[in-house]
């Protein structure tokens, strides 16, 4: 009769205080944002016990480990994968913190495509026991990036946000770095119990289900880069209201300086003394000060060829209206600009007002309209605020009251008939 040996796995009590103490950890990440030796010091009594408890570890907890890594790293792969634009804006922000060369960061749209199908198949293989070994391979080689990369950003404050699940959950680099290393646990505890673990379907089976998946998600990379993404996890998603919920008056002021004395004079504009002669030959106008005391949903701020703040005025428009948001004028072929002339004049003939956005320079919006006569007011904004608005350069976003009503690439511009369906 053969003996059954207890010492092969730990008693289940101890497996389930490991991973609850894991558990423990990661729910830890989200309630310290900032560095914490204590956290650190949490993360070490789980992996002492991993480590202690090594060649014990029963096969279940790997089982877990497995699925729990694998559903994270899907997750992170898609939500990235559904705006390949976005973690490309991520990977040049590294690389310009690392003063890497030019014709590196040319790449960063291939870096940023093979990143994402990488994390999201690799995720596709844990969830499903594919080539565990190959899968855990590439697991590991990827948190150990993560984690030295998030962690040399955290020490030193390289970029303001690492992106690892794109827009749709932000974490501060602390938090990044808890999570990664939480993550790692999880890793350990596969490798130690990798033997243990059986392939759980035929091999022509686990190629079938990989080939599957991933020709899914190159799809939906292809489509949210020639299109926009399916998902929106910005601020400037279609249904949002960009007004203040509580809005406020907007205050708006002059200020005056005496000729003389030199002293600044800041006061409503009804209050400017006109009647007094004297005092208007002693004071003389220097600035409109606008104070907009409301919150809004967003940091977009708009300023017009004479650098006034106009961002009230345009977001508030009651009327249909579209901002053409063109992030930089000289990087688009002027092929695509004139995609939109009929869309634009169109907009002239039902009197909505078309809003030309962009990061660039008056002179060069005014080459642009004198060359294709173009008709628009001409805004300028700060560029990371175009590139959240929409991942097309340019790109269209058709507005009503300050709800974003639709938004459409460059590389779809709507018929009239789909335009006007908008509004209705």
């Amino acid at each position: 009769m053969r003996r059954f040996d207890k010492q092969k796995t730990i008693h289940p009590v101890l497996s389930v205080i490991i991973f609850l103490l894991i558990i423990a950890t990661g729910v830890g990440v989200y309630f310290i944002p900032e560095h914490s030796t204590l956290f650190l010091l949490s993360f070490l009594i789980p992996l002492i016990l991993i480590i202690a408890f090594a060649k014990r570890l029963p096969l279940s907890l790997g089982v877990i480990a497995r699925v729990l890594v694998g559903c994270l790293f899907i997750f992170s792969g898609f939500v990235k994968g559904v705006d390949p634009i976005g973690t490309v804006y991520q990977i040049h922000d590294y690389l310009t913190a690392y003063n890497m060369p030019e014709w590196i960061m040319n790449f960063s749209l291939v870096m940023a495509l093979i990143l994402n199908f990488t994390e999201f198949i690799t995720g596709i293989m844990l969830l499903f026991n594919i080539k565990i070994k190959i899968s855990l391979v590439l697991a590991s080689l990827m948190m150990i990036f993560f984690t030295i990369v998030t962690t040399l950003d955290a020490t030193f404050s390289l970029v303001a946000d690492c992106g690892c699940f794109g827009e749709a959950i932000k974490l501060t680099a602390w938090q990044t770095v808890y999570k990664n290393l939480t993550l790692n646990l999880f890793v350990i505890i596969m490798w130690f119990t990798l033997r243990k673990m059986k392939p759980t379907f035929y091999p022509s089976a686990e190629i079938g289900i990989a080939t599957f998946f991933g020709i899914l998600f190159m799809g939906l990379q292809t489509y949210s880069l020639a299109l926009l993404p399916p998902i929106d996890f910005r601020d400037w998603k279609v249904g949002n209201d960009m007004k203040s919920e509580n809005p406020v008056p907007i205050e708006y002021k002059v200020k005056y300086q005496n000729i003389t004395t030199f002293e600044d004079a800041v006061m409503d504009a009804k209050d400017i003394p006109y009647s007094d002669s004297l005092w208007m030959e002693e004071w003389t106008f220097v600035d409109q000060i606008v104070i907009d005391k409301n919150v809004y949903p967003h940091t977009l701020m708009l300023f017009s060829a004479e650098e006034e703040n106009e961002t009230a005025h345009v977001v508030y428009d009651p009327k249909p209206n579209i901002y053409i948001v063109s992030c930089f004028i000289d990087d688009v072929d002027i092929e695509k600009y004139k995609r939109l002339l009929p869309l634009i004049d169109f907009c002239h003939q039902k009197g909505y007002n078309v809003y030309f956005i962009t990061a660039s320079v008056y002179e060069d919006y005014e080459h642009l309209a004198e060359t294709l006569h173009l008709d628009a007011y001409f805004y300028n904004a700060d560029d990371t605020e175009l590139k959240a608005m929409i991942r097309s350069n340019p790109g269209i976003v058709a507005m009503q009251n300050g709800i974003v009503k639709k938004k459409w690439s460059i590389n779809n511009v709507p018929t009239i008939e789909k335009f006007t369906a908008v509004f209705q």
